[in-house]
């Protein structure tokens, strides 16, 4: 029969020990195009594989000092030679030789006498087939590199979960090597909630065929996971391909994006209120100053001096309580932002000082300030929250209302993981629905207190540049809490 030479020559190794067989063989595969090498018998055979390795082996069984069995079984036995295909040629042709070969890790039997051209067609079938084993397993191992070179995990499962093959990401998910895992079930590595839900997908898989594409989360991460189907000769699915990709730092990017979209929003509209409230506030002194300029004039054209002074008075005014409010506005910006490092002082430093600061106002209204013990530390503008108490403690002065025993506590209680500081009074309290507006810039609650109404919107803007955040706990004559947050120790 005829045969193409390869454009590389494959190389045949003859075993045998009559020399008419050996030359027989030889020429005939040297003429086919084959490199052609022979050994005499087994010690020679075993000799001519360390040097360099054979396509092929054509092997006599019946040899002197080492048999073609023993032959094959040092062959299989060594990692370096176990892959090279080996064809017995023997004139044994009983069944149990023929088994025996095999059963040494010979691939096919060759009885002695052979045709010469069955002897070709075998040995061409077998290169063939080495050749495309070759070629299989160089695919395998630029696929096992590609998968182990990526960050996604990877499984071949069986469709009741035992695991085939992964790469070695995604042995590292279970603190195992890729070496470990073939044969555990994929389900006994993961929670039971998880596992339960996974297994009714890829049984759902399984009954229609399709991939399924899911997004879950397992140990605390997010996994985006793909489950592929692989089908048998008869068209059922007999494996599932399973990748998934660690996408917790991607949801956590999401959340935080989503989160500074809705702050954004948030400071826009804070913004908007802003400007709105500044220009509101701002022209109610302009229009006094405009309307008593009016008057003057007008009674300076007729020569009437006698309201001149009032006039006067009610420009020079308005005109203060202008300055006031452009000076509370000024404030305000200067808060966006921490003006000192921040440091770890005791809260207690803090309020002891904020109510020597606000004494005056304190003594006055005759009121009795309580610091509750073991106050937290807090990592804070030492100067900035010290202003914040200073605040709070005046406000609470300011609508103590006509309460005969004026009381301020000031204490720390645990809300679930967090601390909250609080500033507590018995005065005349704050109905629920003016709790929100009541850090608004310039609002007042009594509108003939005295102040700007800006000092709660700077507390609230100097908690916020700390990462805290404030809000009012009080109903309209049972007094008011001012609660909030500071970061503590790191």
């Amino acid at each position: 029969m005829d045969s193409q030479p390869t454009d590389q020559p494959a190389d045949i190794l003859i075993v045998d020990d009559t020399l008419p067989n050996l030359k027989l063989l030889s020429q005939m595969l040297a003429e086919r195009g084959y490199q052609v090498r022979a050994a005499l018998n087994g010690a020679r055979a075993l000799a001519a594989v360390q040097s360099d390795l054979p396509d092929i082996i054509l092997l006599d069984i019946m040899m002197p000092d080492m048999d073609g069995y023993e032959v094959c079984r040092r062959l299989k036995a060594d990692l370096r030679t176990r892959e090279i295909p080996v064809l017995f040629i023997s004139a044994l042709s009983e069944t149990e030789d023929k088994v025996k070969g095999f059963a040494v890790g010979g691939l096919d039997y060759i009885t002695k006498p052979f045709q010469l051209d069955e002897v070709l067609a075998r040995v061409e079938t077998h290169l063939k087939l080495r050749g495309l084993q070759k070629e299989i397993r160089q695919k395998e191992e630029v696929a096992r590199a590609l998968l182990d070179a990526s960050h996604d995990a990877a499984y071949l499962v069986r469709i009741d979960g035992t695991i085939l093959t992964s790469n070695e990401p995604g042995a590292k998910d279970f603190s195992r090597s890729a070496g470990d895992l073939p044969g555990q079930c994929i389900w006994d590595l993961i929670s039971l909630k998880v596992a339960l839900d996974r297994k009714t997908r890829l049984g759902e898989v399984v009954s229609s065929g399709q991939p399924d594409r899911f997004v879950d989360m397992c140990e605390g991460r997010y996994l985006d996971n793909v489950f592929y189907p692989l089908f048998d000769d008869q068209g059922q699915v007999e494996r599932i391909a399973i990748y998934t990709r660690d996408i917790t730092e991607r949801k956590h990017s999401e959340a935080i994006r989503e989160h500074l979209m809705k702050e954004l929003e948030s400071k826009n509209a804070e913004m908007d209120r802003f400007v709105y409230t500044v220009s509101h506030d701002l022209r109610s002194p302009l229009v006094t100053v405009n309307g008593f300029v009016g008057f003057l004039k007008s009674d300076l054209a007729k020569g009437n001096y006698d309201r001149m002074e009032t006039y006067l008075k009610m420009i020079s005014t308005a005109v203060s309580k202008m300055d006031t409010l452009l000076n509370d506005t000024l404030q305000l910006s200067r808060v966006g932002r921490i003006a000192n490092p921040p440091e770890l002082v005791s809260f207690t430093e803090i309020v002891q000082e904020a109510v020597d600061l606000a004494s005056e106002k304190i003594r006055a209204r005759g009121a009795m300030v309580e610091i509750q013990p073991d106050l937290p530390a807090v990592d804070v503008d030492r100067t900035r929250i010290v202003e914040v108490m200073v605040n709070l403690l005046e406000n609470s002065v300011k609508y103590m209302g006509d309460q005969k025993h004026p009381e301020i506590v000031i204490g720390c209680r645990n809300d679930r993981t967090q601390k909250v500081l609080f500033v507590k009074d018995n005065g005349m309290g704050i109905d629920k629905s003016q709790h929100d507006k009541a850090f608004d810039l310039f609002y007042k609650i009594n509108r003939n207190s005295e102040g700007s109404g800006a000092g709660l919107a700077i507390v609230k803007r100097i908690i916020e540049v700390h990462d805290g955040r404030i809000w009012i706990e009080s109903s309209l004559g049972e007094g008011c809490t001012i609660c909030f947050t500071l970061p503590g120790p790191k």
